[in-house]
């Protein structure tokens, strides 16, 4: 994806952030993420992918604050990004 010259696009920041994650390579999941919101601070996607590095790395806290931001731009709780995170987080709390 990066040779196809438009990795700047939040959309292919945020598929390679993911892509990263997959693979373990969390602190390059977590710069590409930064860059996808960087492109794009709304990128809902990117929120919920963030959040989710989060928790993985034992970070409830600012998987919290990701969950508020996906919140604020769906405009509440129902949409699936929400749903996701916010279950991630539930499971990693007990």
């Amino acid at each position: 994806m990066k040779s196809l010259g438009y990795d700047d696009h939040p959309d292919v920041a945020d598929s390679i952030g993911f892509a990263n994650a997959k693979l373990g390579n969390l602190a390059e999941a977590r710069t590409w993420y930064n860059k996808a919101l960087a492109a794009d601070p709304n990128h809902i996607s990117t929120w919920g992918y963030s959040g989710a590095l989060y928790v993985a790395q034992g970070d409830v806290a600012k998987a919290r604050g990701d969950l508020e931001h996906v919140k604020s731009i769906c405009g509440g709780t129902a949409c699936p990004e929400y749903q996701q995170l916010e279950g991630l987080i539930a499971a990693k709390s007990r």
